[in-house]
C-alpha cells in the first residue's frame, strides 16, 4: 500500500482529552490554520521562555541525537517566530524538567491525531494552541524516520504550539502535504514506485525460475527452456525499472538511493543473463546437444554466482524511502 507521511495537530489544548469523534473534527479544524495574531495581541506564552522537556515511550529506544534535533527546531522558531507567528519566542532547554511548558516525546505510535485516510501515516502530533497555554503541551514524534524528516516533524509540531496551522507559512514546514515539505516530492515518489515495480518483476522472475526448475526435475527440458525465457523477460523488466530509479535518483543527487537502485539493477541483470543461459542449456539438452548444454550451464552458474555480490533485501524498500527523504 502506498504510504504518505502526515503531520497532525489538535485544534486546541483541551482536544487531547476529547473523544474520537471530537478529535476527528478538531484535526480537520487544525488543517485550516491561522496565525495566533488573529486571536488577540497576547500570545499563549506571555513573553516568558518556553521550557522544553523530552521524554521517551517505554518501548522506544532512545535516539542519540533526538535532543539535538529538538534544539535545532527550537533555534528555527527563535529566529523565525516573529516573522511567521507574529511574536518572538525564547526556549529554555531543560530536557529533565518534571513540568515543562512543552514536552516532546518520542513514541512508537501516535496516540492522538489519528486519521482514517488511506495511504497516510501520522508521524507527529501537537495541540494547536490559540488561547491560553496548557500547563504542559504534549508533542508526540513517531520514531523510525530519518533525521531530516524527524527534525521537520518536530519543527512542524512546535509551530502548532505557537498557533500556526497547516495553511500558514512557512509551507515547507507547516503544510500537512508532503509535496510542500519535500523538494522534488513527486520525483522521489516516482523513484520509489519504480523500485517497487522492479521488485515485483524480480519476484515474478523468481517464480518462473522455480517453475523451470520443477520442469527440469521432471526432465521436461522444453518446458524448462520456455520458463527460463519467461524468467529472463521478467528480470529484464526489473532491470529497466531499477535502472530508471537509479537514473532519476542521480538527477536529484540522491546518492544513497542511486547505490540501492544500481545494486538492484546489477543483481537483476545477472539473473537475466543466468536465466537466458539456462534457457539455452535446457533447449540444448532437449536437442541432445550435451556439449552446448554443459557450456551454457557453466555460463548460467557464473552469472548466478556473480549476482551474490549484489542485493535486493527485504528491507531495502524502507531504506530507499529514507534515502529519498520520504520517511
Amino acid at each position: 500500500m502506498r504510504r504518505r507521511t502526515l503531520l497532525g495537530a489538535i485544534a486546541g489544548a483541551t482536544a487531547a482529552t476529547a473523544g474520537c469523534a471530537q478529535l476527528s473534527e478538531t484535526v480537520d479544524e487544525a488543517a485550516e490554520g491561522t496565525k495566533i495574531e488573529n486571536f488577540g495581541v497576547d500570545h499563549p506564552w506571555g513573553g516568558e521562555p518556553i521550557v522544553l522537556g523530552v521524554a521517551y515511550d517505554e518501548d522506544v529506544d532512545r535516539r542519540e541525537n533526538f535532543t539535538e534535533l529538538i534544539e535545532a527546531s527550537a533555534a528555527f522558531w527563535e529566529e523565525h517566530a516573529e516573522q511567521y507567528a507574529g511574536y518572538d519566542v525564547e526556549y529554555a532547554l531543560d530536557f529533565d524538567a518534571a513540568d515543562p511548558d512543552v514536552r516532546v516525546t518520542l513514541v512508537d505510535e501516535i496516540s492522538t491525531c489519528e486519521r482514517s485516510e488511506d495511504g497516510y501515516m501520522v508521524v507527529g502530533c501537537a495541540p494547536l494552541i490559540t488561547g491560553d497555554a496548557p500547563d504542559t503541551a504534549s508533542v508526540q514524534i513517531k520514531t523510525g524516520y530519518s533525521d531530516d524528516l524527524t527534525q521537520t516533524t518536530i519543527t512542524h509540531e512546535l509551530g502548532h504550539t505557537l498557533g500556526l496551522g497547516h495553511d500558514d507559512d512557512p509551507q515547507e514546514i507547516m503544510s500537512d502535504d508532503p509535496a510542500d515539505r519535500i523538494p522534488n516530492y513527486e520525483t522521489r515518489r516516482a523513484i520509489h514506485e519504480a523500485y517497487l515495480a522492479g521488485r515485483r518483476s524480480f519476484n515474478e522472475g523468481a517464480e518462473r525460475w522455480q517453475a523451470a526448475n520443477d520442469a527440469i526435475d521432471e526432465r521436461n527440458w522444453a518446458t524448462a527452456s520456455d520458463e527460463f525465457t519467461s524468467a529472463a523477460d521478467q528480470y529484464d523488466a526489473a532491470v529497466s525499472s531499477f535502472g530508471e530509479a537509479a537514473s532519476e535518483s542521480d538527477d536529484i543527487d540522491a546518492d544513497g538511493a542511486v547505490d540501492i537502485c544500481a545494486d538492484a539493477e546489477a543483481k537483476a541483470a545477472h539473473f537475466r543473463s543466468a536465466a537466458e543461459a539456462w534457457s539455452e542449456a535446457a533447449a540444448a539438452r532437449d536437442d541432445g546437444d550435451y556439449d552446448r548444454y554443459e557450456e551454457r550451464s557453466k555460463a548460467a552458474r557464473e552469472q548466478f554466482e556473480a549476482a551474490d555480490s549484489h542485493s535486493i533485501g527485504d528491507g531495502e524498500s524502507d531504506t530507499l524511502a529514507v534515502e529519498l527523504g520520504l520517511q
